[in-house]
């Protein structure tokens, strides 16, 4: 399982480490004070073997946009359910799209789809 954290660090690769869950430098757009919003590509988040992607944010940004060309088949609440991992996701949100990607994110984390 690949877990994508949102922080407001505007060099996310000085905090890179391989082995650890933390966002893939080619994901992230630069964020600066004034952007309320960071946007990353779904395509380019790496999903776990079962084609599952979790999302958790402790910056403070508001708003997170996902921008992708899947179309969203369903979305709702997780009620109970565990990663690949072990990561448990219960009470998380979820969209799952039209390849079989899930993307989980927690309910305080607004996330903003954006289709092309």
């Amino acid at each position: 399982m690949q877990t994508y954290e949102v922080t407001n660090e505007t060099t996310p690769e000085d905090h890179f480490d391989p082995g650890a869950p933390a966002l893939c430098g080619a994901a992230v757009m630069p964020f600066s004070a004034d952007a309320m919003t960071v946007t990353l590509s779904l395509g380019e988040l790496q999903r776990d073997s079962n084609g599952e992607i979790v999302v958790v944010n402790s910056s403070g940004i508001p708003t997170l946009q996902i921008v992708t060309e899947l179309k969203l088949l369903r979305s709702g609440v997780v009620a109970d359910h565990s990663m690949e991992s072990g990561f448990q996701v219960a009470g998380f949100n979820y969209w799952l799209f039209e390849d079989g990607t899930k993307l989980f994110y927690p309910t305080h984390l607004s996330i903003v789809l954006q289709n092309h």
